[in-house]
């Protein structure tokens, strides 16, 4: 089944790798291959080639990089793009160092043969190079769907989702994807930077610098409705888990407080 799945990739069958790769991923005999495959699978789903997308990376914009994402990325209510890339950067962060030891606080549990980990530094160096360009399909998606792009993908709609009491109100999770989507570019882009050639790397460098700018508003607002600066670190963190909005208000907050950067920085 394993090979079935990787030659339906080959081939470009998102389909198909899915069904076999999740059949696996769902089973007790899940480990790190299976893990990537079935995350590979979702990526394929939600338009991920990372030969042709490591083309673009040239063309990222310093002064716009989340209308690139919207670019590269397009996206509809009529597809599945969105929902796989919520569905990969469950199963990526099971993709773990071997002999990784995970405290309750920072586990995530997608399903009974998968533990995972909001520590960036627990997934193998795969699974942190493949977060680089999930992170910006999940970016990319979600503008598509909720920014109404206009024909050179400026931000036509504010996502909406600015405030602690509308992040909870958000049953589909769609305010807290966005925001662990946020997060995995900042965290996948500095450790992908060191890898890439010059150019490529001045591009996300650039992209880099201006979106880190977004967490100072996620620090502000968590910090108002908390008054814990170490609680909001801590929320931050594990904002990195997409149903980390419904277990904290500080989570919310910080979630909000991104979501309110966009915004500002999507031109």
């Amino acid at each position: 089944m394993i090979n079935e799945a990787e030659n339906a990739l080959t081939r470009g069958d998102c389909t198909t790798a899915l069904i076999h790769s999740t059949r696996l991923y769902e089973s007790e005999y899940s480990d790190n291959r299976i893990r990537m495959l079935y995350v590979s699978s979702q990526g394929c789903r939600a338009g991920i080639n990372m030969y042709e997308v490591y083309e673009e990376l040239l063309s990222l914009s310093g002064a716009n990089p989340i209308g690139e994402f919207v670019r590269i990325f397009p996206s509809s209510a009529s597809d599945s793009k969105l929902q796989s890339t919520w569905a990969a950067v469950d199963a990526l962060q099971t993709v773990m160092v071997p002999g990784s030891v995970v405290s309750s606080a920072d586990q995530t549990a997608p399903n009974a043969f998968n533990r995972g980990s909001v520590l960036m530094q627990d997934l193998t160096d795969d699974a942190r190079i493949y977060g680089f360009y999930l992170s910006m399909a999940l970016l990319g998606t979600s503008g598509n769907r909720f920014g109404n792009p206009d024909s050179s993908y400026t931000q036509q709609s504010d996502f909406t989702w600015t405030t602690k009491a509308l992040v909870q109100a958000d049953t589909t999770g769609t305010a807290c994807s966005l925001a662990a989507g946020l997060l995995l570019f900042l965290d996948s882009a500095q450790f992908i930077q060191s890898k890439l050639p010059s150019s490529s790397a001045s591009a996300v460098g650039a992209a880099l610098t201006l979106l880190n700018v977004v967490t100072t508003f996620g620090d502000a607002k968590c910090l108002l409705a908390t008054g814990s600066a170490p609680v909001c670190s801590a929320a931050k963190q594990r904002l990195l888990y997409r149903g980390a909005c419904e277990e904290t208000d500080a989570a919310a907050a910080y979630a909000a407080g991104l979501i309110e950067g966009l915004n500002a920085l999507w031109l």
